[in-house]
This record gives structure tokens, C-alpha cells and sequence, in this order.
């Protein structure tokens, strides 16, 4: 009997967030956002995109990440709203991060050196740690 092809499956390595700053974040917002909102059980944080993966890249990815050092958890406030590319332009509207942000970019430095031992090439785009809350 012949196996199924292994499909691959849109990536990303992320961080997600805890239920409380989920909550606050909630009751802070409007209730209606531009776009399309992204569901608060699906925020979080990305780290690095990774796109179509196949499961034998994901394995090596997770296998790599499991033996980094991450560090102690942190915390991190929120500071602004944002859009991406340009405000005028907004095709995704974000929450910025103010305290954390270094922290925050250590670990998408971390993320950055699995995706790359597994052949990805380098992301050439800089890391802004934001929290995507609306696709435009």
C-alpha cells in the first residue's frame, strides 16, 4: 500500500501569550476593528515566518529549538498601534512592544539560526516585536 505524500504546512516559530495580557488587551481595544481581526486565542508573537515547510524541515527546526537556551520568561508592555508597511498604507494593523522588545528580539535571533540550520536563507527584513491584530 502506498503512502500519502507528506504535504507541507505554512510555518512560523512564535511565541504565544499568556491569557491575562490576552484579557487586557481585549477590554483596551475598540470593539470593532479595521479588516479582518485576528481571533485573541490566535495572537501571538512571530518570531520568524517560515513559510510551505515539509515535516522533515519542522522536525529539525523543533529538534534544534528544543536544545536552545531560551532563558527565564519576561514580560512585556505594549506601547503603541502601528500598521504595516505605513499607516497610509496599512495592510496590517499591530500592538508594538516597548519594555521586552530586546528580550523579544533575542528570541527571533534564536529562531533566525534554526530556520537557517535547517536551509532556510537569511531574513533580510528587521524584527519589530508587535502583536498583529487586523489584517487590512
Amino acid at each position: 500500500m502506498e503512502q500519502a505524500a507528506e504535504k507541507p504546512e505554512r510555518l512560523f516559530i512564535g511565541v504565544p501569550i499568556i491569557d491575562e495580557a490576552r484579557r487586557a488587551i481585549v477590554h483596551a481595544l475598540p470593539n470593532t476593528l479595521p479588516g479582518k481581526p485576528i481571533a485573541p486565542q490566535n495572537w501571538h508573537f512571530t518570531l520568524r515566518f517560515l513559510g510551505a515547510t515539509m515535516p522533515d524541515v519542522r522536525a529539525t527546526i523543533t529538534a534544534w529549538l528544543r536544545t536552545a537556551t531560551c532563558g527565564k520568561a519576561f514580560t512585556v508592555r505594549f506601547n503603541e498601534l502601528g500598521a504595516f508597511p505605513h499607516p497610509r498604507r496599512a495592510k496590517i494593523l499591530w500592538l508594538g512592544v516597548d519594555d521586552g522588545a530586546e528580550r523579544m528580539s533575542q528570541l527571533a535571533a534564536i529562531a533566525e539560526a534554526a530556520a537557517r540550520s535547517a536551509g532556510f536563507r537569511p531574513e533580510l527584513k528587521e524584527f519589530r516585536p508587535h502583536l498583529t491584530l487586523s489584517r487590512i
